[in-house]
């Protein structure tokens, strides 16, 4: 997880997640992804 990024209360962050500097989690995000964007969206899928 990159600097400044903001995780709204009640969110789940699944494992194995990459987040960028600066973003804002407004939902779940599951296992195995990368999301960016504000809000953050899905960019990629990471194979475990």
């Amino acid at each position: 997880m990159g600097g400044g990024t903001i995780i709204n209360p009640d969110v789940n962050v699944g494992n194995n997640v990459v987040i960028g500097s600066g973003f804002v989690i407004t939902k779940d995000v599951a296992d195995n992804v990368a999301v960016a964007g504000n809000p953050a969206k899905l960019i990629k899928e990471i194979n475990a």
